[in-house]
């Protein structure tokens, strides 16, 4: 019976430590009328090259965050699903992440 007992939290143990695939976002994430980004995946970091006069568009079922820079280092502001920004008034290097 101790074996089975030992089996059973071995498996259970198993169960409960393995992870699935990443989460992600579905939609698109566009700069300008171009989408840059198609179901990007959740607390990954996506370089995004920014021109003046493009506005940021967020297609995607989640929440999208803005940083300056390229590292997703220096937090800018949110885009909510659905939103768009004005547009940029100076070309700019940013970045984006999903789900933080």
């Amino acid at each position: 019976m101790t074996t089975s007992v030992i089996a059973m939290a071995a498996s259970l143990t198993l169960v409960v430590t393995t992870s699935g695939p990443a989460a992600a976002a579905t939609g698109r994430f566009l700069v300008g009328a171009e989408p840059v980004l198609t179901d990007p995946e959740d607390y990954r970091c996506y370089p995004l090259d920014i021109k003046k006069n493009f506005q940021l568009v967020n297609e995607t079922s989640g929440q999208a965050s803005i940083y300056w820079g390229r590292e997703c280092m220096n937090y800018s502001f949110g885009l909510r699903s659905g939103a768009s920004t004005g547009e940029f008034q100076y070309d700019s290097a940013n970045s984006v992440s999903f789900g933080l």
